[in-house]
């Protein structure tokens, strides 16, 4: 990941350590158990798996930068 890949809430980069929680899915049960099913016009999507990324830093939401 490259540096200032991640801002804060007003678009400022990040300047300390980034805590990143990584979770793999890949079977239907397992994104519904983890809540991270995704639908369009109200049917769901079909995925051979997925992958759900967080950051945080200094226990605050951070997020990837727009170009």
């Amino acid at each position: 990941i490259s540096k200032n890949t991640f801002v804060d809430e007003k678009g400022k980069p990040i300047d300390g350590d980034i805590k990143l929680k990584l979770k793999e899915v890949f079977t239907p049960k397992d994104r519904v158990l983890g809540n991270l099913t995704t639908t369009y016009e109200n049917k769901p999507l079909e995925t051979g798996g997925m992958l759900f990324i967080d950051a945080t830093s200094n226990g605050n939401q951070i997020y990837i930068a727009l170009p």
